[in-house]
């Protein structure tokens, strides 16, 4: 997919799928909620978003999405997101 058609929907507000998970402290696995992630920008073929409530960034390589339809933005991975506690 081709990020350069996501120019028009910076700002656009889009559930990640599948859902995202986040790594607590205690190495737990939990789902972020809710799974509202903002586009941020487009960059070197890469689409910048933006968590709503945790305020986690990510930049996604256009190789890595999948699809974008009624503001579900499927990629091909599952994302797993850490807290500032997190250890590995």
């Amino acid at each position: 997919m081709n990020v350069m058609e996501f120019l028009s929907k910076v700002g656009t507000a889009v559930k990640v799928v599948p859902e995202p998970e986040q790594v607590n402290a205690k190495r737990q696995l939990a789902m972020i909620t809710p799974n509202e992630w903002r586009i941020e920008g487009v960059q070197d073929k890469r689409l910048e978003l933006k968590n709503i409530q945790s305020g986690h960034t990510m930049l996604l390589p256009e190789t890595y999405i999948r699809a974008m339809s009624h503001n579900k933005l499927e990629v091909r991975f599952k994302i797993v997101l850490k807290t500032k506690r997190t250890v590995f």
